[in-house]
């Protein structure tokens, strides 16, 4: 999730130079994977040694910045859009301080926010961690989104609210001390264009890992509509990294009359781009006789190009349909059958990593990710919107949906497994089934099975996933026997080994004891 921010701030047009990331709980995990640089920019930890709460969050870097700030909560995913749009709102305003603002139906667990008036933007209360219980689905709230933007004036109002507070003190408090501050302070509140995602609770990795998949794009490269123009810069980047032709920066690019070819030289050196007559592939010719094949889409009435993604082998009477990317050394065997488009036929983006092999009568339905080293089937069904690890191992005849799986797991065969996330190191042995469907609650008409929403139990209170399907949440290293059975909703603890035949309807905590 961090990965994903760090990325959207590589791409805001704002330029960030230096990301500060607060740690504390396994920081080393952070550290290690993330290291002191994501692209362009460098990557400072702060320790936050106590956990106070996201006040005290920020408060441990008030050396560490400059005047003015972002502020991203650690349980969100945002797109650079959604950084661009509040910055530009934060600067046209001159705001002392700026929050990011979101309309949602179930607004428990978030600060529900009051504007001074009807579609104004200054902020006059933040209601903290409101718990609302509602049915009524039409309407919504708005909340405080944890996307900030702060000059140097909230580091006071910390500490003012700190030496009110004994326990905890968070960053909504603060703000309500900035908006009952002077003028000059006045906080302005903004619902910002772009992708928002907050993930509060494991079942929130689902709706992510769903909308993430939907949007995975293979290495666009330019739009053809935009050459020459905006877009010179994309397709030279493309021509000196991806193609090794270093004199491509100086080059001068025409495109032909006819707008099928265009053309890249200097000196002796020469690109030909030739586009087909149906629009739908391109070749790229290089001088020197080497060709590359790309592939061309319609996307927001421009024609955008992409590279073909083939490293692998696909054998005889293998049936690949959709956008999908093969990695290095990947091989699909005969009889397996790849889908990833909908119901239109419209292709669907589906990954598959480098040295993987897919089994023969296997079925892989898209958008997906399978990750590198893994080996899927012979005879497994993996349906839309399951991401793949790497070292995972899908045995015969298992049916896997709409689920997470980390990486080095093996799923032996005959499991199913729906609507589920698995941590790193499991192990779920023959026959293994994870239910997502509770039957008691089940309205069953001409045409549908409906349920009510599935309730986990957290720290021994019930709470509302708001998914009417819902497996389990496996922590990492957990066993089953053969012909183990889980119910909708249940935790695992990492590391809990769970014996030939169970039947689990209860949450297994650390010590092992099932209540």
């Amino acid at each position: 999730m961090i990965e994903w921010n760090l990325d959207a701030l590589s791409k805001s047009s704002v330029n960030f130079e230096q990301v500060i990331i607060v740690v504390g709980f396994k920081q080393e995990k952070i550290r290690e994977y993330l290291g002191n640089k994501f692209k362009d920019i460098k990557i400072e930890y702060v320790e936050q040694k106590e956990l106070l709460g996201t006040a005290h969050a920020v408060s441990v870097v008030e050396d560490k910045v400059g005047d003015e700030f972002l502020v991203i909560n650690g349980d969100l995913i945002v797109s650079s859009d959604f950084i661009d749009d509040l910055v530009k709102k934060h600067r046209e305003h001159k705001s002392s301080a700026t929050l990011s603002l979101r309309q949602v139906e179930d607004p428990s667990g978030f600060g529900m926010v009051e504007l001074n008036r009807v579609g104004g933007h200054i902020i006059k209360n933040i209601i903290e961690k409101t718990k609302i219980e509602t049915s009524d689905n039409s309407k919504s709230y708005l909340v405080n989104a944890g996307v900030y933007i702060f000059n140097k004036h909230i580091f006071k109002a910390i500490r003012r609210i700190r030496e009110a507070e004994s326990v905890e003190y968070d960053i909504p408090k603060a703000i309500n001390v900035l908006t009952k501050a002077a003028s000059r302070n006045l906080v302005h509140g903004f619902e910002c264009d772009g992708m928002w995602m907050s993930i509060r609770r494991p079942w929130d990795l689902l709706d992510a890992n769903e909308s993430l998949l939907k949007n995975m794009k293979f290495l666009y490269l330019f739009s053809w509509d935009n050459i020459p123009g905006k877009d010179d810069g994309k397709l030279r980047k493309f021509l000196e990294e991806d193609v090794g032709l270093e004199w491509a920066e100086n080059a001068e690019i025409h495109k032909s009359n006819a707008d099928t070819t265009i053309n890249i030289s200097k000196d002796e050196n020469s690109v030909e781009i030739m586009m087909d007559a149906k629009k739908e592939k391109a070749t790229l010719k290089i001088s020197d006789g080497r060709t590359h094949d790309l592939k061309v889409k319609k996307e927001d009435d421009k024609l955008n190009l992409y590279k073909f993604h083939n490293k692998g082998k696909i054998e005889d009477y293998a049936v690949i349909k959709g956008d999908v990317y093969i990695g290095e050394n990947t091989v699909i065997k005969s009889g397996a059958y790849i889908e990833s488009v909908d119901e239109k036929g419209k292709p669907l983006p589906c990954y598959i990593g480098s040295n993987t092999e897919v089994r023969p009568g296997s079925h892989i339905k898209g958008p997906c990710y399978i990750g590198d080293n893994c080996i899927i089937g012979p005879n497994c069904f993996i349906r839309p919107h399951t991401s793949l690890g790497d070292w995972v191992h899908i045995g015969n005849a298992v049916d896997l949906k709409n689920s997470i799986v980390m990486s080095n797991t093996l799923i032996c065969h005959l499991g199913y497994v729906a609507d589920s996330i698995i941590g790193e190191g499991c192990n779920l042995d023959a026959g293994t089934k994870i239910q997502n469907l509770e039957f008691e609650n089940l309205k069953i008409s001409k045409f549908s099975v409906i349920s009510d929403n599935i309730r986990v139990k957290v720290m021994r209170e019930f709470v509302n996933s708001g998914r009417s399907k819902f497996g389990a949440i496996l922590g990492d290293e957990v066993k089953t026997g053969i012909n183990v059975s889980i119910m909708p909703g249940v935790s695992i603890y990492p590391e809990a080994w769970i014996e030939a035949g169970s039947v689990v309807r209860n949450p297994i905590y650390t010590e092992g004891e099932e209540i």
